[in-house]
């Protein structure tokens, strides 16, 4: 004679299903996430392995034509979107480089898990010493920080990928470097206001230039921005409103609005 199951047992087996499920459906999602992020890292190495060989060779960062670098899916893949940042030129001479640049970047177009859509992934020189940059790799949304080990929160992009722009950790977009390096071991004076004079003219002019082309990419993010969320456009008008600021510490109202 067959026997059939209780109903206890019924909803023992139920019970255990539903443990199991509680238990391995999150580790699944994870696990999944983690699959899609793991084109990011293997893009970043290869972009900051070209870039340290050009400069090695040519004293200068170099666009990604420049040094020879080609993004996943040519810029775009199924998870991920790329930008060069505010490396546009064809190349900046290390000498010229008195401010950490953003030279990589990669937003998600789709949600990780906590990570939310269009959190940024970005690479970041900064000037280390005459001839060379640290590469500093930054995130811009802390639960991102599970996906990719050895990042940390810093100086990153913010926008869509045709039309990122820089901004600090903090919301601005101030990301001048001070060289602090000490002459006094070398047996250097500090007297050398007349030789520089006009370095520091250019310098100053450059710096200004900068700050109206902040401006310009700030309003130019913001205003293209068709698609992003509240979040993201608070953001954007965040970026824009500081980099007028600058802009009119420099120029005046009426030439930065």
């Amino acid at each position: 004679m067959k026997k059939g199951f209780t109903l206890i047992e019924v909803m023992v087996v139920i019970v255990i299903l539903g443990v199991l499920a509680a238990v391995g459906t999150p580790k699944l999602f994870n696990s999944i996430a983690k699959a899609k992020a793991s084109e990011v890292p293997v893009a970043a190495s290869g972009y900051v392995k070209l870039q340290d060989i050009y400069l090695a060779e040519n004293s200068a960062l170099g666009n990604w034509k420049t040094i020879g670098y080609i993004a996943p899916g040519n810029g775009s893949t199924e998870n991920f979107c790329y930008s060069q940042g505010a490396i546009t030129d064809e190349k900046i001479s290390r000498e010229g480089l008195s401010a950490s640049l953003i030279g990589w970047g990669a937003t998600n177009l789709v949600a990780l898990n906590e990570c939310g859509m269009r959190s940024w992934w970005s690479i970041e020189m900064t000037p280390s010493s005459q001839n060379s940059v640290s590469f500093n790799y930054n995130l811009s949304y802390e639960p991102c920080l599970a996906f990719t080990s050895n990042w940390q929160i810093g100086n990153t992009l913010i926008g869509d990928c045709a039309n990122a722009t820089q901004i600090s950790a903090s919301g601005s977009d101030d990301n001048n470097f001070t060289d602090k390096t000490d002459d006094g071991a070398d047996g250097k004076t500090d007297n050398k206001t007349d030789n520089n004079t006009n370095t520091n003219t250019n310098t100053n002019t450059g710096s200004q230039s900068s700050d109206k082309q902040a401006l310009d990419a700030a309003r130019k993010a913001y205003t293209s921005c068709t698609h992003c969320s509240n979040e993201e456009k608070e953001r954007l008008k965040e970026a824009w409103d500081n980099a007028k600021e600058k802009c009119q510490a420099s120029y005046g109202n009426a030439s930065c609005s």
